[in-house]
């Protein structure tokens, strides 16, 4: 098989939907493009908060981010 060969190809992307799309296209496939979340301001996630508190108070041994956003901001504070 070469590239996507008509394949509806399903992409969970918001920021680059538009060019993921062109791409999956490029390739064959017929792209489907649906975001898997959403970001909003800081100040109205309590959660967010909440989790950025316990991890500066370093009450985890560990933690994977999924992106490189998140572990930016957070290198930008310690």
């Amino acid at each position: 098989m070469s590239g996507f060969a008509g394949l509806r190809v399903l992409a969970l992307e918001s920021r680059r939907a538009t060019e993921l799309a062109k791409l999956v296209g490029t390739y064959g496939g017929e792209p489907v493009v649906a975001p898997a979340m959403r970001e909003v301001p800081l100040e109205s996630n309590g959660e967010a908060l909440a989790f950025a508190k316990a991890l500066f108070a370093g009450e985890f041994d560990m933690v994977i981010f999924l992106t490189g956003v998140w572990h930016a901001r957070a290198s930008q504070r310690c």
